[in-house]
């Protein structure tokens, strides 16, 4: 007959435990012992001192029968919290929470291995669609989402640190095309009014000036670019009717008299503005002399 309970194997040398939960006992204990004699038990404390003490000084105990399998991790957590048996100095336990490997450290041996066997392994398609038809619509609790935001601000600022020639090809690569996430998947009108409603009035670059080098960058990639009929009447549609406020304009026209004031020389020349109107004026009273002068037939020359 099974029977689901919460043991513990202590040491009866030091009185040092290990917790943990089963819904078959006697199995139990016997994976133990087996993982124990052939020196593959996950508990590297647990296994040197089955191998210090020998297999006599260890007995297997149940601390609690659960009735309600839900209740187990419950009560297994409950014992490992009493008896603090995570702590080498009171117990074998590598995991503080029941039922799960987080918050258990790795020696730097373990980590290593477990890089190794991991480098270069290739997921195959199908692989990939399982992991993702597994993670589809999960969310993270607020718990792990406040370690990983913590966890990403305690990472070095990759601000400045420019990716080389071969890692933007790679991320480039990746993706285009049918790759992108977002390929073949128009915004919905919704999603595209939430994204216009939070970024209206949004001035991201107000006070901010873009070096020379970005000036040239941006000037050389737009350079001889030529936009496409269709692109030009989505502008046109798009700007319409479209007023600004008085205080855009404002913003304009100062904004234009500051240029004007720090660059005086567009104003001549511009090929709207060639000549002032003094410049015609003069031009005008040059030609004069040459006209025919128009005389009444009865007047002498």
């Amino acid at each position: 007959m099974k029977i689901m309970a919460v043991y513990r194997i202590r040491n009866k040398n030091n009185g040092k435990v290990y917790i943990g939960s089963t819904i078959d006992k006697k199995q139990r204990w016997a994976l133990h012992r087996r993982q124990l004699r052939t020196k593959k038990h996950h508990s590297v404390h647990l296994q040197r001192a089955w191998l210090k003490y020998g297999p006599a000084m260890f007995v297997f105990e149940v601390l609690e029968v659960i009735t309600d399998q839900t209740q187990i991790l419950v009560r297994e957590q409950h014992h490992i919290d009493s008896t603090k048996c995570c702590d080498p100095k009171c117990g074998y336990n590598t995991a503080p929470i029941a039922g799960s490997n987080a918050g258990r450290k790795m020696s730097k041996s373990a980590r290593a291995n477990i890089s190794k066997a991991m480098r270069g392994r290739t997921l195959t398609p199908e692989h990939r669609a399982n992991i993702a038809k597994a993670n589809k619509g999960r969310r993270h609790p607020p718990a792990t989402r406040i370690k990983l935001r913590l966890a990403a601000q305690a990472r070095p600022p990759r601000k400045g640190v420019p990716c080389s020639s071969e890692t933007k090809k790679k991320i480039s690569a990746a993706l285009t095309g049918e790759k992108h996430p977002q390929f073949g998947k128009p915004l919905s009108e919704e999603t595209k009014k939430k994204i216009g409603e939070k970024a209206k009035g949004r001035q991201t670059f107000l006070g901010r000036k873009h070096s020379d080098e970005t000036k040239a960058k941006m000037r050389a990639a737009r350079l001889g670019k030529v936009m496409s009929d269709e692109t030009k009447a989505k502008v046109g549609a798009a700007n319409r009717g479209r007023k600004h406020s008085d205080e855009a304009r404002a913003r304009m026209r100062k904004a234009h008299r500051a240029r004007a004031a720090r660059q005086p020389q567009r104003a001549t020349n511009s090929p709207t503005r060639e000549k002032s109107i003094p410049a015609a004026e003069a031009a005008e009273d040059a030609a004069a002399p040459a006209r025919k002068i128009q005389l009444s037939p009865g007047s002498k020359r």
